[in-house]
């Protein structure tokens, strides 16, 4: 018999197979061959695409979780629009000359990085806490989101 630790994200028991999540790190380009306005284009059209990936698995989750549960997928296409997001990777891609994968993945390690700031500092800690738990796991799935967009087109 096997034994694994780790942490539940169920209120109770779960019985089924049990799948092993690995997350891999995205490979981004620094610099980029485009202006830093093509480049912004890129991430923009993104963006957008991903935001309507968001609202479709909201709709999904809606049917079979409900509202509440769902609304994470709400959450995470309303930091997509937050002005301090947008700012972060405009200005690493207009400082940087830096590709619009590479500002996505940058941006949101950052925003990260504040949010175990937070809670080391003690502040705030229920609010922060869900927070950095769903930046850090749904959240990189939408930064991911963001970065294959991107890399599609």
């Amino acid at each position: 018999m096997q034994v694994a630790t780790g942490k539940s994200i169920l209120n109770g028991i779960a019985i089924g197979p049990l799948r092993i999540y690995k997350k891999t790190e995205a490979q981004t380009t620094v610099a980029s061959t485009l202006t830093p306005e093509e480049e912004y284009a890129r991430f923009d059209a993104a963006r957008v695409k991903a935001q309507e990936q968001l609202g479709g698995l909201y709709n999904k989750a809606l049917d079979e979780v409900g509202e509440d549960n769902a609304s994470i997928f709400e959450i995470h296409q309303m930091m997509l629009d937050d002005d301090d997001y947008l700012d972060a990777v405009k200005g690493i891609i207009e400082t940087q000359n830096a590709t619009a994968e590479y500002a996505v993945s940058t941006t949101g390690e950052n925003f990260y990085n504040r949010f175990l700031i937070v809670l080391k500092d003690g502040l705030c800690v229920e609010f922060n806490f869900y927070l950095h738990e769903s930046y850090g796991d749904a959240g990189n799935a939408m930064f991911q989101a963001v970065i294959d967009s991107v890399s599609l087109s």
